[in-house]
């Protein structure tokens, strides 16, 4: 392999050293629609379109065996797949592993593409990556800064996804599909990040001011940070999904921050028939997201479906409306659907239902919190109205309307059926809730002031 390098010398530390700074991006023009076909086939033979209507890495010197640094080699197929307007593009072939470097692949693809995975992106490890344990850049407030709870800043969760080893951007009506996917070597991450969740890490996937993007049968497997994140898009569709994790453990003794979907500020999101495993949420939902649907999936060794956390950063009002999850089993989870707020947070949670769930070893079925504040994210605590003379009015504070528990029904284990910690909720519901081997334990409503 005289053409590159070796992992080793791949991803120096000074990588992570500049700090948020942009990845590159591809803006490569299109021919106009509207010139004859033999006027574009001229443009595109003349663009260097010699490859067909589906590309490989492999076309553009990729080796495949996990160990060399393919991220040029893959780089170039996106570009050429974006500049002459290919119908395919596939990660392949079966059994390859294309070693790429996190923030490298910022890429777009053409209106009608498909991105085959036959085989597997891959990611560094810890000591390879990021072997000096540098944190976020100071002013992120992504982890363990003191005094972000005081300025306006924006989310930390846009820092948190900021590293990825694939990032598509600004592309409409693609689809991305399996039966490969995106892995990364993440037990130095797991291990060091349990103590200091300060260490920065790299998401697999992120999907980021996209519409119309269709994902099925993609596997995903032992992430750093998050799996799977739609971010700022609209209309997209996951079905098929595998989501695996070689650590098994859950809570203190398990992965951080491994969240297996992460849906922020986006529209129109469908998740089902899916797997996923997650040492933290296995789907979670946050700031700003309208009309997600959830069905049929299988969740495990997590903390379940979590609505927020909203209201980490002071810019205005956080809002999550017109939520649905149906048919969803869990099993060795710590929650099975929660709904967790910041103390002193603003904004609105309203129209969210969770039905037809099996739990199986699940610590809390059913759990809102609306006194989140984790020490990792904010180390000088949190003060919300609870703690001032001044009481609030309706508009300074996190409200959450109309949320359903329904038909929750226990095969295995049950710990505790709920926890609901209200500070300004209204028309919180519950109904047909089952215990193995006996009639309803509850069926009823309560709303809290």
């Amino acid at each position: 392999a005289d053409g590159g390098v070796r992992a080793a010398a791949a991803f120096p530390a000074s990588q992570v050293e500049v700090g948020l700074a942009a990845a590159p991006r591809l803006a490569v023009a299109v021919p106009a629609s509207s010139r004859s076909t033999t006027e574009t086939r001229q443009l595109l033979k003349a663009a260097g379109c010699m490859y067909g209507e589906s590309l490989s890495p492999m076309d553009f010197g990729a080796v495949g065996d996990g160990e060399f640094n393919d991220t040029a080699a893959v780089l170039e197929a996106f570009s050429a797949c974006l500049r002459c307007r290919c119908r395919r593009l596939v990660l392949g072939p079966g059994g390859s592993e294309h070693l790429v470097h996190p923030g490298a692949l910022s890429v777009r693809l053409p209106p009608g593409a498909v991105l085959r995975f036959e085989g597997y992106l891959v990611g560094p490890s810890l000591d390879i990556w990021n072997p000096e344990l540098k944190s976020w850049p100071e002013g992120s407030c992504a982890y363990g800064e003191v005094n972000c709870s005081s300025v306006v800043h924006s989310s930390p969760e846009l820092a948190r996804s900021h590293w990825n080893l694939l990032e598509l951007l600004a592309s409409a009506n693609v689809t991305i599909e399996g039966p490969g996917g995106v892995r990364a070597d993440a037990s130095g991450f797991w291990h060091i990040r349990r103590f200091a969740p300060h260490v920065a890490g790299y998401c697999l996937v992120k999907v980021q001011n996209c519409t119309g993007v269709t994902i099925s049968g993609l596997a995903l497997r032992d992430s750093p940070m998050y799996h799977l994140v739609i971010i700022h898009s609209r209309g997209v569709t996951v079905s098929g999904l595998n989501v695996t994790l070689s650590q098994k453990a859950i809570g203190d003794a398990g992965p951080k921050n491994t969240d297996g979907v992460s849906i922020f500020a986006s529209r129109d999101i469908v998740l089902r028939d899916s797997y996923i495993e997650s040492g933290d949420d296995n789907i979670v939902i946050k700031q700003d997201t309208h009309g997600v649907r959830g069905l049929n999936l299988e969740l495990k060794y997590g903390k379940g479906i979590s609505i927020g956390s909203l209201g980490e950063s002071k810019n205005g009002k956080q809002v999550v409306t017109d939520v649905s999850f149906r048919n969803v089993s869990l099993d060795k989870s710590l929650h099975g659907a929660r709904i967790k707020t910041w103390k002193g947070s603003v904004g609105l949670v309203k129209g969210v239902s969770f039905e037809d769930f099996v739990l199986r070893d699940v610590g809390v079925g059913a759990l809102i919190d609306q006194k989140y504040c984790p020490v990792t994210q904010r180390p000088e605590g949190c003060q919300d109205a609870a703690d001032s003379d001044v009481v609030p009015n309706d508009e300074e504070v996190m409200r959450i309307e109309n949320v359903s528990f329904n038909h929750f029904r226990w095969s295995s284990g049950r710990p505790r059926d709920m926890h609901i910690m209200c500070l300004h909720c209204l028309d919180v519901s519950y109904a047909g809730w089952l215990v193995a081997g006996s009639a309803s334990r509850s069926d009823g409503s309560d709303e809290y002031a």
